[in-house]
């Protein structure tokens, strides 16, 4: 369930803090290779999906963001098996600051902002589970 929600561009806003997603380039055969258009606010971010391990691991690229801020970014996000059935998520990232010494500023925003995302997902999903019959 919760790779399925990353997979699905569409679900995003309904359990991150982004506000609108777009597929701007489908590939016709899965998601690898599907750039994305993000909208939190006034910023906006086109994404490559890089790499899919099915029920393990996305992985994503910056291509460009409206604040310029960021250079080289570079995400994932593992799955594993966590306790009770549930899944362990862990959201990270690299990048490279234009600005010297800028990367403290990014990591302060950037941080937080994939923990929400985690969060949220991990949210969503348990929503969208079915119970045992």
């Amino acid at each position: 369930m919760v790779h399925g929600l990353l997979l699905d561009g569409a679900s995003w806003p309904a359990w991150s803090p982004i506000d609108a997603c777009e597929v701007e380039r489908a590939t016709g055969s899965g998601v690898v290779g599907e750039v994305r258009v993000f909208r939190t606010g006034r910023t906006v971010s086109r994404e490559q999906v890089v790499a899919v391990v099915p029920d393990r691991r996305y992985e994503y690229v910056g291509l460009a963001t409206s604040t310029s801020l960021m250079r080289g970014y570079r995400a994932a996000v593992e799955l594993e098996p966590g306790p009770g059935g549930g899944t362990r998520i862990r959201w990270h990232g690299t990048w490279r600051s234009p600005v010297p010494g800028g990367g403290w500023l990014l990591q302060r925003f950037t941080a937080p902002f994939m923990q929400r995302c985690a969060d949220g997902l991990a949210r969503h999903a348990e929503t969208q589970q079915v119970p045992p019959a």
